[in-house]
């Protein structure tokens, strides 16, 4: 195996598989571990998010020690793009497990709107405290300074960038710097090291989709922009019938977000059991997670992304026959976090892949 990569969502670990696919390196992305594996990449989802640190960092450990994967040429730690989650636990977990080795850490992702600068991410040019992900109902975000969330000890190196070369320019250093074979930050880094590993070949069509279930399980506002404006365009409908179709569930005030996201994995599954669409679009990662768990964990074969940060994954018809047993083809998942993306990217989504 080349490439380790762990993330602690499901959409960050799908679009971190989209970006090294899309490089011409295949790549499986696994809710669990994997004892053995011939592809290039295997991207582990840990589900770690919400996770104490140090539940957190056992779960790195055990994602490694019981994949067989304790010889990769990279590990890369895919991290969220607003400094959400056990950051600097899961990196102190992968500098115990590889001693030897240093990190490299680039925050930033220019084409989805975050900077680094001093030190310091940004999103959309706000200092990422100052912004909504500063009131997240289960990560809140209090401090903008990269450093400040990682332990002093921890052998990273922390790079700043503002553009999509600079990343390049950072995927160099790090692959050319031989101790440094841990490189971590949001999917925009494992790009440029992907490209670089693996220059870009032709790539494949997008597959088509006729019909579409959605579902936003996200509380971002930017998710319920994304929706409304969709509906508005008739991108979307809520109509039954309709060939793209938004589906949604009521909960009590007081519910608990985990657990709305399990109900909406089991609703989902229903409802594919019941309409049997060409795909479904799931908004935020845990209900994409909960989804997947619904479907008995199967592994996904990532495809590409529809738009940059909007991957498209395919679970095998043979890995859901006993959830399914009815279905006889291939289902298509589309993930999108919540807190990114333009007001129009569901109907682009539409636009490109609806024939």
């Amino acid at each position: 195996m080349c490439i380790l990569a762990l993330a602690d969502d499901m959409t960050g670990a799908l679009e971190v598989g989209a970006k090294f696919q899309i490089a011409g390196m295949p790549a499986l992305i696994s809710a669990r571990p994997l004892n053995a594996s011939d592809t290039s990449v295997i991207v582990f989802d840990t589900e770690t998010r919400h996770s104490s640190p140090e539940a957190a960092g056992q779960e790195i450990r055990r994602f490694v020690l019981n994949s067989a994967s304790m010889r990769p040429r990279l590990v890369y730690k895919k991290t969220d793009s607003t400094l959400r989650g056990n950051i600097s636990a899961e990196l102190r977990a992968l500098a115990d497990l590889f001693p030897k080795w240093r990190i490299g850490y680039a925050p930033a992702y220019p084409a989805l709107g975050r900077t680094v600068k001093n030190g310091v991410l940004y999103v959309d040019g706000i200092a990422v405290a100052k912004t909504a992900f500063a009131h997240d109902i289960l990560n809140p975000v209090h401090d903008s300074s990269v450093c400040a969330i990682l332990e002093p000890q921890l052998p990273c190196t922390v790079f700043d960038g503002a553009t999509d070369a600079d990343l390049a320019t950072t995927a160099a250093a790090i692959l050319s710097d031989e101790t440094m074979c841990i490189a971590a930050g949001p999917a925009g880094l494992a790009a440029a090291i992907a490209q670089q590993l693996h220059p870009p070949g032709c790539t494949s069509p997008l597959p088509k989709v006729r019909r579409c279930l959605v579902m936003n399980g996200s509380l971002h506002k930017h998710s319920a922009e994304q929706i409304q404006r969709a509906e508005a365009r008739r991108c979307i409908s809520r109509r039954a019938g309709a060939s793209w179709r938004i589906l949604q569930k009521s909960y009590d005030a007081s519910a608990a977000p985990t657990e709305v996201a399990r109900e909406n994995g089991r609703f989902l599954l229903q409802q594919i059991a019941a309409g049997d669409p060409d795909a479904v679009l799931v908004i935020g990662g845990d209900t994409a997670f909960a989804l997947i768990a619904a479907l008995g964990l199967p592994t996904l074969i990532p495809i590409d992304e529809v738009v940059p940060g909007i991957p498209v994954s395919r679970v095998r018809a043979s890995q859901l026959a006993h959830i399914l047993p009815g279905r006889k083809r291939d289902l298509l998942l589309i993930t999108k976090a919540g807190g990114f993306g333009p007001p129009e990217a569901l109907c682009r989504i539409r636009e490109l892949l609806d024939p």
